[in-house]
């Protein structure tokens, strides 16, 4: 996230690395634990690392993560990545890099898109340990690193598979996805229920606007509040 580290490329990995962090200033629980957008699937990992520990979650706070993660049940059997085309994207990153320097590059989802793809595509290939992709994965990272770390982070939402939480999840889903299955799909992955909470605003203004935010900050604060008096 800083743009000197290589980004985690497995939300398992970015769970370890920020409970490890948490417990050099907290070295048992109960753990208060929320996390927003692509946050509540390391979030909702961390729990799951930690109760595999044996420490207690007090809380487990969702903010508008709108795609839950996909049940281990449901992960296919192979999830192997055929290594080829190597030749092909080590041209295919020449001609980008290329490009990019001369200004040529205008921005469009298409061009984006296809960008992120390549970029994926190397993340996965240096994953397995092939020597070029590690090679242009340092050299993608030292050339756009938010690029790379979003890129990354992509992925590793795409491939992660969790078990069914033995708690509470507290969902915070902003009034502008109200109507979408979102509390459906994160209840399939709990067993006591979803504590849901509708906010206002959508997913950036529900707290970059400054009565949004509000609510979403006493709502939480009256969570956290009521998941300490328990504790």
């Amino acid at each position: 996230m800083d743009g000197k580290q290589f980004p985690h490329t497995r939300v398992q990995d970015m769970a370890t690395y920020y409970i490890q962090a948490i417990q050099k200033l907290q070295p048992q629980g109960p753990y208060f634990l929320v996390g927003r957008c692509f946050g509540g699937h390391v979030a909702f990992e961390m729990a799951q690392q930690l109760l595999a520990k044996g420490q207690k979650i007090a809380l487990l706070g969702v903010l508008d993560t709108m795609g839950p993660p996909k049940l281990a049940s449901e992960q296919p059997a192979d999830q192997s990545i055929p290594v080829s085309e190597t030749r092909s994207s080590v041209n295919s990153f020449q001609s980008l890099a290329i490009r990019w320097r001369q200004g040529l590059l205008a921005p469009s989802q298409i061009l984006q898109r296809k960008v992120n793809k390549f970029f994926r595509q190397t993340l996965n290939r240096a994953g397995q340990g092939n020597p070029i992709y590690l090679f242009l994965q340092q050299q993608l990272f030292a050339f756009t690193p938010k690029v790379v770390t979003f890129v990354a982070h992509k992925k590793a939402r795409k491939d992660y598979f969790g078990k069914v939480y033995p708690g509470t999840i507290t969902f915070f889903m902003s009034s502008d996805e109200s109507t979408s299955n979102s509390a459906a799909k994160w209840a399939r992955l709990i067993t006591t229920g979803l504590d849901c909470h509708i906010v206002p605003g959508d997913h950036r203004t529900m707290i970059n606007e400054p009565r949004h935010a509000k609510v979403v900050a006493d709502k939480l604060s009256a969570c956290l509040g009521k998941a300490q008096s328990k504790s």
